[in-house]
């Protein structure tokens, strides 16, 4: 993600969605899978009571993601949405990914995605569409431990360096360390299918990653973010407390069923 602010950094994620293609995206469901239900984000001063972004994830009676929703206690000055801020996501039949998600804000339809996915259900193509303005597609190709990311808006790519776990590089800028704990935002099945999101705010919750981060390296400003996680039960964090440049920069809480 090409950002140069700190703010990108802790302000966690917003989820993405998926498409897909006939025939292709029936993935056998885990046998008593654990769910992601809900993500909270306290940011930098610690003694603020109330969170700074809160994120719920509902699912269908099939364990598929249904809805994400976003919200925020003070968004980003300039911002292009209003809190809460909702992806319904749209399957074909009993398909274990969706074909399409459509964004609700404050209630108003914003844009609708449309996605493909390859026969081994990862993510080709990704088209955001909204009457009245140009479309954009976002384009995924994948090599022998690499990911590039194009689209019909930049000239500009990006290349993520994939470890068959985890996005250990992205570009020159990011450098990634990982924990043996599991990253919560891969329990979302729609996630363990795509690496980038236009959207996405942060990097450290990558949802293509296996495993959680423990270290960003942003090697053109020099920062380091650092995640300590607690309260491990199978594997998952209850909690994660990050730094930026060993400052502290925000408490984040998983809840599970």
């Amino acid at each position: 993600m090409k950002t140069n602010q700190l703010a990108g950094w802790v302000a966690g994620i917003v989820l993405l969605t998926c498409s897909c293609k006939k025939g292709t995206t029936s993935v056998a469901p885990a046998e008593d899978q654990i769910l992601l239900t809900k993500y909270v984000n306290y940011q930098a001063a610690f003694s603020i009571p109330s969170p700074a972004e809160i994120i719920d994830y509902n699912y269908d009676n099939l364990d598929r993601l249904q809805s994400v929703v976003t919200f925020l206690a003070s968004p980003p000055p300039g911002t292009l949405f209003m809190y809460p801020d909702s992806l319904i996501y749209y399957y074909n039949n009993a398909d274990t990914l969706p074909y399409k998600a459509i964004h609700y804000n404050n209630a108003a339809f914003t844009p609708a995605e449309y996605y493909t996915y390859d026969n081994q259900q990862r993510i080709i193509k990704q088209q955001y569409v909204r009457p009245g303005f140009p479309n954009i597609d976002v384009a995924y190709a994948y090599f022998q431990n690499k990911i590039v990311i194009t689209n019909n808006v930049s000239a500009n790519s990006d290349t993520l360096i994939y470890d068959g776990n985890n996005i250990i590089q992205d570009g020159n800028r990011f450098n990634m360390q990982f924990t043996a704990v599991q990253n919560p935002f891969n329990l979302v099945s729609i996630n363990r299918h795509i690496p980038y999101h236009l959207f996405i705010q942060g990097l450290g919750e990558r949802s293509l990653n296996k495993d959680a981060t423990l270290q960003i390296i942003d090697n053109s400003y020099g920062n380091t973010m650092h995640y300590q996680y607690d309260s491990i039960v199978n594997g998952l964090p209850g909690k994660a407390v990050t730094t930026i440049n060993a400052q502290p920069a925000s408490r984040e809480y998983f809840y599970y069923r």
